[in-house]
């Protein structure tokens, strides 16, 4: 029973070294108890650790599960609601518009809106979004290699055009069907791939992640021999019609 004990302190106290390391609050890799318990007595060098577990790593701790699993509900009620909007049965139209001479779906689109609730959920999906990133800021080990990183570009494109968009219509409200908001309303697509955020914490993601590189050749292969076949029966099928 002492032997256990042991061992979870020793485990304990590595992991509290390894993030004392990350965070650059340490030079050494040794770390002798007594500092640490003068380290633990800071704030800011105590907590910023546990938040970033929290954040970032879902086997450290239940509330980190708890936080992935609610991340994981906001990026696909983003992806819904992003989707919902384009389909005509959860839009109305503006107020003095007839839609009997439309013949474009962007002009469908300018010229209709989408529900209230929609609109909510959106706006609730990207303050969501807006404090992970902000939180995630705050608390990285490196803020510089922290807001390099691809995925964080991607999840500051994708929260940019719904900030934008409310400025400009704050504004101007006639500048709502403009074409440049248009195409800032579509670069939301990229909000799809915050899911790839989550496939890192999935063990299973990652076992397909490794097989498709370790067989990266085999595949592009494969899809040569596919595509010379789609491509040549394609043409006969062209000639054959004509």
């Amino acid at each position: 029973f002492d032997k256990d004990n042991t061992n979870d302190e020793d485990c304990g106290e590595s992991h509290e070294e390894e993030m004392a390391r990350r965070f650059g609050l340490v030079q050494q890799v040794i770390i002798k108890k007594s500092w640490l318990e003068r380290l633990q007595s800071q704030w800011h060098e105590r907590w910023r650790p546990k938040v970033w577990a929290l954040l970032e790593d879902p086997a450290s701790s239940m509330a980190a599960k708890v936080v992935t699993a609610v991340t994981s509900v906001f990026v696909f009620l983003a992806i819904v609601t992003f989707c919902a909007e384009t389909h005509p049965f959860f839009r109305y139209v503006k107020h003095n518009v007839s839609l009997s001479n439309v013949t474009s779906v962007k002009d469908a689109q300018r010229l209709t809106e989408p529900y209230m609730f929609l609109k909510v959920s959106e706006g609730t999906c990207m303050v969501y979004f807006t404090l992970d990133i902000l939180i995630r800021l705050l608390v990285c080990p490196d803020k510089v290699k922290y807001i390099l990183q691809t995925q964080t570009v991607l999840d500051i494109l994708s929260v940019l055009p719904f900030y934008i968009r409310q400025i400009v219509v704050a504004v101007d409200s006639d500048l709502d069907t403009s074409d440049g908001l248009y195409f800032f309303n579509s670069v939301r697509l990229i909000m799809i791939l915050r899911v790839l955020r989550l496939t890192r914490h999935f063990s299973g993601f990652k076992i397909l992640g490794h097989t498709i590189k370790a067989s990266a050749k085999e595949l592009l292969l494969m899809i040569l021999l596919l595509s010379i076949g789609v491509l040549t029966f394609s043409c006969l099928v062209y000639y054959a019609e004509q």
